[in-house]
């Protein structure tokens, strides 16, 4: 992060806590980068913040657990926020519907990382930051070594390289900006890195939970796409498991689909060498929701698309066609 960034950041911040209160927002999967990025910021503003969203992933909350840390829920209709709200924080979303709520009229610093979404309307009072790395807990932790490094404790780092590590596919897509933060706050954690590491990637599923897991990857299609193996299943509730362990059984590009109640959903990962050539999983989901509906976006080696009014089938195969035509490939 560039001291710039750093320094602006500070300032936004440092004029929300005479304000009012800070409400931390996360993104409404709550997964490890936007769960441990939002609760970083909120310790390290201290008890004028609190973090906050509509879900918290298994992952997270684990974490969460670990460090004895609570995250408020919000409703997705009926959201209630400080009477005296000096401003909103909102991490690693790329767009006001990505946060699951109505979103209050108060001054909003925006931290993100992501190149393809909807985006957001800059207002006075409001500062937005969207960076090139691979993590929004990268852009997080650049700001607290610049401007607030006393604060980078053992429970700081661990939540920050938690989102490291998750949103770099356990450094499979990292870059050599991510692995020196990795590397920089590793030295702030109270265990070694190994440990960490091992602790983050520990299983918890049920037994019923893995035969489901295990029956997805049964039902999977193969097709190809130009020079890429694509592989394709119906999938239960963990479909980021189910596709990640398609790529690691060797598809180029893995595609877990299941009905929520939002509609059809997309959960895709890529083979980090498919992104190397060119492949931005982001950008195609994107371009589907502009083009076919629903919401759509993520980085370039893990995305998802939730649609409606299309089944399973017909939303894989539509995500196979605009491949097909060269969105999101090579």
């Amino acid at each position: 992060m560039r001291v710039a960034e750093a320094k602006a950041i500070e300032a936004w911040v440092k004029a929300a806590e005479q304000r009012g209160a800070i409400a931390v927002l996360t993104h409404k999967n709550g997964d490890l980068d936007t769960v441990g990025s939002s609760q970083a910021i909120a310790l390290s503003i201290g008890s004028n913040a609190r973090a906050c969203g509509v879900h918290v992933s298994r992952p997270a909350k684990r974490l969460l657990e670990h460090h004895s840390l609570e995250h408020r829920p919000l409703s997705t209709s009926r959201t209630q926020w400080p009477r005296k709200l000096g401003g909103l924080i909102i991490v690693d979303a790329a767009g006001p519907s990505q946060t699951g709520v109505d979103l209050p009229d108060a001054p909003r610093l925006i931290l993100d990382h992501h190149s393809a979404g909807e985006g957001w309307d800059e207002r006075k009072g409001d500062l937005i930051v969207v960076s090139e790395a691979t993590s929004t807990a990268e852009v997080v932790a650049g700001w607290l070594q610049t401007a607030r490094p006393d604060i980078l404790d053992h429970r700081v780092a661990s939540l920050l390289l938690a989102g490291v590590i998750a949103d770099t596919g356990n450094f499979r897509h990292a870059d050599a900006s991510a692995l020196r933060c990795a590397a920089e706050l590793s030295e702030h954690l109270d265990e070694a890195l190994a440990v960490f590491i091992e602790r983050m990637q520990a299983s918890d599923h049920r037994n019923s939970e893995r035969i489901g897991i295990l029956t997805s990857l049964q039902r999977a299609e193969i097709t190809q796409v130009e020079n890429m193996v694509v592989v394709h299943c119906r999938s239960g509730p963990h479909e980021g498991t189910v596709a990640t362990n398609l790529v690691r059984a060797g598809a180029d590009i893995a595609i877990a689909h299941r009905n929520t109640d939002q509609g059809q959903r997309l959960t895709c990962r890529a083979r980090h060498a498919a992104v190397q050539k060119g492949v931005h999983l982001g950008a195609l989901c994107e371009h589907l929701a502009a083009t076919r509906g629903g919401e759509g976006g993520g980085h370039a080696g893990a995305a998802g698309w939730t649609v409606v009014g299309l089944n399973g089938k017909a939303a894989v195969h539509a995500f196979l066609d605009e491949l097909a035509r060269g969105y999101g490939s090579p």
